[in-house]
């Protein structure tokens, strides 16, 4: 047991009927990553002319000749068994990745290049193969291993993402951080939600290492019947805002604001115990405290940039945020721009959801932040909420 795994013991309440996180107790989650298609899905094929030796012995000396005419193929083996990849079939000069990959319409054509750039054919045998070979390179060993069946690649794995699919990403101390913020994320649900097509649910937001334990900071449940942009994420979200002076929407709350702090990020900060609940009555819920952080002791050396950030009325950087349901695009791009770390959620939006069901906006090209997005936390719980809350009405 580790250093970090030792501080977690069993649920006890605290004089105030809150949950206190401290011993460890038996994990009923199992967080599946949702990521790119990329990293799942098998390499593609393309057809390509391979050569064979007639030779072996000439092997160094052919491909040394072949690569300094036909550069490219990085991602495979350029001879396996006698035989010797050459080009790509096709019918124009190709550039991927900065790889640069000549591709031919026809075995005459090749070797009419060929010729004119001095290569001895003699070297290899009359006719040339078509054989598929992985199109790009894999981007997992599961993938590197697939594709090596087919031909030899070259393949250096991405130690996270091999992590983050291997499914123990989390160590058990996390996995019970989420279990209980999850099971909060419903209850939330439960008294509270009200539903459409676009929010279902609650959305609770933790700080993973403040001041060295994890604290839920803001709670929030989806009340489309009061506004139609307070979905769960969304206020949750202005709940963090809020807390440092800042938020888009008037809440009223039972405790009073600082005003003599001149600080502008701070002058209205609330004198109180997270988490801030919206509406108020989920503040009579039994809430956990953690006696220790979710995401261990080590500090990268952005994270002075991250404290910097943090101050600011509107920013979740680093945060967590669970969801019963997958968010639609707006509360998506709203956790974005706040710079959330992770988002859990329990079960599918089929018909708006954006990180796993209709896209995924987390992978795609051109964003200024990337949030990881873990799916099926409670799923069960989170179904069977989903049914009650649904008999409230539009």
């Amino acid at each position: 047991m580790t250093s970090l795994e030792s501080k977690i013991k069993k649920s006890r309440l605290n004089n105030d009927g809150n949950i206190i996180i401290t011993d460890s107790f038996e994990c009923r989650v199992s967080p599946r990553p949702i990521v790119a298609d990329e990293f799942i899905v098998d390499v593609p094929l393309r057809d390509a002319y391979i050569g064979i030796l007639r030779n072996k012995k000439d092997t160094a000396t052919v491909i040394k000749s072949l690569t300094a005419i036909l550069p490219g193929f990085c991602h495979l083996k350029r001879c396996t068994n006698s035989q010797l990849l050459l080009a790509f079939v096709g019918n124009s000069i190709e550039k991927s990745n900065d790889n640069i990959n000549l591709a031919f319409s026809s075995e005459s054509e090749l070797k009419d290049f060929l010729n004119d750039k001095k290569f001895n054919l003699q070297l290899l045998k009359d006719d040339f193969l078509i054989v598929s070979v992985p199109e790009i390179p894999p981007r997992t060993k599961s993938q590197a291993k697939r594709a090596s069946d087919i031909w030899p690649v070259n393949f250096h794995p991405d130690i996270s993402i091999e992590l983050i699919l291997s499914g123990n990403y989390f160590n058990s101390v996390q996995l019970n951080i989420i279990d209980a913020c999850m099971k909060v994320c419903i209850e939330a649900s439960r008294l509270e939600a009200f539903t459409n097509n676009h929010c279902n649910g609650s959305a609770v937001i933790l700080n993973p290492n403040d001041n060295g334990i994890s604290r839920i900071i803001s709670i929030a449940s989806c009340r489309i019947n009061e506004h139609p942009m307070w979905h769960a994420a969304m206020l949750a979200v202005d709940l963090v805002a809020k807390s440092r002076g800042g938020g888009a929407w008037k809440f009223e709350f039972p405790f009073q604001t600082a005003s003599h702090d001149t600080n502008e990020c701070h002058k209205r900060k609330f004198h109180s115990i997270p988490p801030l609940c919206y509406p108020s009555s989920l503040n009579n819920m039994c809430i956990p405290e953690f006696s220790t952080n979710a995401i261990g002791n080590s500090k990268s050396k952005h994270d002075n940039d991250n404290d910097n950030e943090n101050n600011c009325p509107y920013l979740c950087t680093n945060y967590w945020v669970f969801l019963m349901e997958e968010p639609c695009p707006m509360c998506a791009m709203a956790l974005l721009h706040s710079r959330v770390a992770m988002i859990f959620y329990g079960i599918p939006n089929k018909s708006r959801g954006i990180l796993g069901s209709k896209a995924l906006l987390h992978t795609m090209p051109g964003l200024n932040h990337r949030y990881k997005v873990w799916t099926n936390v409670l799923a069960y719980n989170s179904q069977r909420t989903e049914m009650k809350i649904d008999q409230r009405g539009q």
